[in-house]
């Protein structure tokens, strides 16, 4: 495994998001998505709404929570085999700080038109818990593993495939579950989301910094109200504008060279 991590970096990538394919399918074959087309059909136990600790567990107990859980199980036995973790970014020497604020205040933007109140403190810690275990799942694997296995082709090309590979899962996740046309929406944010994570990923040299603006921008996303011109701003800036932001971070040889 390692050789062809090493020596075929791009084979490796793609066999690995071979491997999330996978665990999008388990997680769809334990929580399927039934419709209904009688709702008179249903239980009376259907229409009542769910308690705080059920609103709680809905994180895991879902198709994303499998996935989720898989893809960071399946990480750590890699970054372990392989001996990656410290260079896949599992360090606390940060540098270069400031270069993840302006992400930061894209999300703060957002929130300036007023905020979605959900219903209650176990709908909030759910979102909290979702938000942060999908980003930190898509990090540990984009920005961690493939990461390391591609950086030594480049920043540029590094950030590029990691980007256009978490796209593609994303959208295999959400096209499975849901509209497409809401699954391609969520494909463009992390898509373009993730160039520039990953360009956050290289300057920081860390992917804790990564984290966590992938973490606040995604709550920015959830708690923004819907329609205003703050969440539209959103929308551009966290596509277009993210990619730019990108570019800009990794623009010199300097700085691709080794981080600034």
């Amino acid at each position: 495994m390692k050789l062809l991590a090493t020596k075929y970096p791009v084979a490796f990538s793609l066999l690995v998001v071979g491997v999330l394919f996978v665990f999008t399918y388990v997680g769809r074959a334990m929580y399927p998505v039934v419709v209904v087309g009688d709702l008179t059909q249903l239980d009376p136990s259907a229409f009542e709404p769910p308690t705080q600790i059920e609103r709680m567990l809905s994180t895991f107990q879902s198709a994303e929570g499998v996935y989720g859980i898989l893809a960071i199980i399946f990480a750590a036995i890699l970054l372990t085999w392989l001996g990656w973790w410290r260079e896949a970014g599992f360090t606390t020497r940060w540098r270069n700080l400031p270069l993840a604020l302006p992400p930061l205040a894209i999300a703060a933007i957002a929130l300036s038109d007023g905020v979605r109140v959900p219903d209650g403190f176990g709908q909030i810690l759910a979102l909290l818990v979702t938000t942060g275990f999908a980003a930190f799942a898509e990090e540990i694997v984009f920005r961690g593993v493939m990461w390391r296995a591609l950086i030594h082709r480049g920043p540029v090309l590094a950030a590029a495939l990691t980007a256009v590979l978490s796209g593609i899962v994303a959208y295999g996740i959400n096209a499975t579950g849901g509209p497409v046309p809401e699954a391609r929406f969520i494909t463009a944010l992390t898509l373009c989301g993730s160039f520039a994570y990953a360009a956050i990923r290289w300057r920081t040299a860390s992917i804790w910094p990564t984290v966590a603006v992938h973490f606040i921008v995604s709550l920015s996303i959830a708690f923004a109200n819907l329609g205003s011109t703050a969440y539209q701003f959103l929308l551009y800036a966290g596509t277009f504008g993210f990619v730019i932001y990108g570019l800009f971070l990794l623009r010199t040889a300097r700085v691709r060279a080794d981080g600034g």
